[in-house]
Order: structure tokens, then sequence, then C-alpha cells
């Protein structure tokens, strides 16, 4: 897969996509079930396999658990510093935004 450039942002353009993005960059390795968001499973399904299909995130299976990690050397051999650039430096926690601040 490459990395097309819209891809990448319309991917982030979504806020619980950013999300996922940003605790991957943030904590690492995440399991699907371990993100703390606020959505239905079919959603959230949705938004992984929206950021897979970009190639911001890959997956790996361990025993029933679906790992997703950064894809950062694949986005970053592309576009050098993408994800301290978009996210604010070298894991700086960011406040997410809530509904009712937007």
């Amino acid at each position: 897969m490459g990395c097309d450039p819209v891809s990448l942002f319309q991917a982030l353009g979504d806020e619980t996509r950013y999300a996922i993005v940003e605790k991957l960059y943030r904590d690492g390795p995440t399991a699907c079930g371990d993100f703390g968001l606020d959505c239905p499973a079919a959603t959230l399904s949705h938004h992984f396999k929206v950021l897979l299909n970009a190639n911001l995130i890959r997956r790996e299976i361990a025993g029933n658990k679906r790992i997703n990690f950064l894809n950062r050397e694949a986005i970053e051999s592309a576009f050098p510093d993408f994800f301290d650039s978009i996210l604010g430096g070298p894991r700086k926690k960011r406040p997410h935004l809530s509904r009712s601040t937007r």
C-alpha cells in the first residue's frame, strides 16, 4: 500500500479516527477494545478499516486480540516527521475537544 496524502488527511479529518491515531502516537500499540471510545462496535470497526486502508495504522493478531500500531515507518518514509507535525511534537499529550466545546 502506498501513502496517498489525500487519503491520510481524509482519514484524519474525522474526530474519532484522529483520536485513535493520537492514542497510538501517545501510548503505543493498543488493542481494539482498549481505546475507551464511546462508539458502537460496528462504527469503530469502520473507523479502523478507514485507518488501515489509508495505511496510517497496521494490525497484528495476538491470541484473541487485534493490536493496532501506528504505521510510522511507512508514513514517515514518504512524509518525514508526519506524526510529530500533525500531533504536535514528540509524544506530547494534546487535549481532546469535547463535543460541547465545538
